[in-house]
C-alpha cells in the first residue's frame, strides 16, 4: 500500500532530519559508524511510529545494523577520503547523507508494504 500524503510529509521530515544531524560525525575518522548506527536506530523507530508499527529499541537496531550492512562498500569509502582534509570531508559528508536518507527510505517503504 502506498504511503499517504500526511505519512510521507512526515517520512520526509524524519529521514532528513537524521540524515543531517549526522554530518558532524561524519567529519571524524572512525565516529561515522556509531552514530550512523545511533541515527538509524532511532529514525528506525520513529519511521515505525509514523506506520503504526511495533518495535523494540532492539529490532530497530537489528534493522539499522542490517541497513548499513548493505551500505558497507560506501561505508568504507566514506572513512577513507576522511584522509584527505578539506575535501574528503566534504565527500564525506555527502556520502554520508545519502546513506541515510537511502536507508531511510527503504525502511519506510518497508513499513507502508507492510499494511494490508
Amino acid at each position: 500500500m502506498a504511503m499517504t500524503k500526511a505519512e510521507k510529509h512526515q517520512c520526509e521530515d524524519i529521514i532528513h532530519g537524521h540524515a543531517w544531524a549526522v554530518i558532524g560525525g561524519s567529519l571524524i575518522p572512525g565516529v561515522g559508524t556509531p552514530i550512523n548506527v545511533a541515527a538509524l536506530t532511532t529514525m528506525t523507530m520513529a519511521l515505525a511510529n509514523t506506520f503504526n508499527v511495533s518495535m523494540s529499541e532492539t529490532l530497530a537496531a537489528t534493522t539499522a545494523v542490517n541497513a548499513l550492512k548493505e551500505l558497507a562498500g560506501k561505508m568504507v569509502v566514506s572513512e577513507f577520503v576522511k584522509i584527505f582534509p578539506g575535501l574528503g570531508n566534504i565527500a564525506s559528508a555527502a556520502l554520508t547523507v545519502t546513506m541515510i536518507e537511502s536507508a531511510g527510505w527503504q525502511i519506510a517503504e518497508n513499513f507502508a508494504n507492510q499494511r494490508r
